[in-house]
C-alpha cells in the first residue's frame, strides 16, 4: 500500500468493497491514508478528484456507438487487413473505457461478417 498514490488509496477506501477488494485490503488502505496524515483540504481535493474521474468513467462506459460507426463496422470489415483494423478499433474502445461502444462495435462487426458470408453464399447458390 505504501507504493500507491493518494488517489488510489482513497478509491480503495471509498469504493473498494464494491470494486471487489477484500476487506483486509480496504482496511490496509485506510491505515495507510491515516499514516500519511493528509490535511483536510488535501483529502477533500483527492476525494473530489476520484469521484470526478469515476463519474467520467461511468459516462464513457455507457455511450453508444454512433450510427456512422455502426455502419462502418457492419460494411467495411470484409477482407484480411480491414478486419484486423476493426478488431483493433473495437478492442481499443474497450481499453479506453468505452464499454458500450466496444460491445456495439463487436456486435455490428459480427453482423456485418455474417451478412457478407450470407451474401457470398447466396451469390454462389444462385450462380449454380
Amino acid at each position: 500500500m505504501q507504493t500507491l498514490i493518494d488517489e488510489q488509496l482513497v478509491e480503495i477506501v471509498g469504493f473498494g468493497e464494491a470494486d471487489g477488494y477484500l476487506p483486509e485490503a480496504v482496511a490496509a488502505a485506510r491505515t495507510e491514508l491515516v499514516t500519511r496524515n493528509l490535511s483536510a483540504a488535501a483529502m477533500s481535493a483527492t476525494v473530489h478528484s476520484v469521484e470526478t474521474r469515476r463519474k467520467r468513467d461511468a459516462q464513457l462506459a455507457i455511450q453508444p456507438l454512433s450510427w456512422p460507426a455502426r455502419i462502418a463496422f457492419f460494411i467495411l470489415p470484409f477482407g484480411t487487413w480491414s478486419i484486423m483494423l476493426f478488431v483493433f478499433a473495437a478492442w481499443s474502445l474497450q481499453v479506453n473505457g468505452y464499454k458500450r461502444k466496444s460491445a456495439d462495435a463487436w456486435r455490428w462487426m459480427g453482423l456485418g461478417v455474417l451478412f457478407w458470408i450470407g451474401l457470398i453464399a447466396l451469390v454462389l447458390l444462385l450462380s449454380w
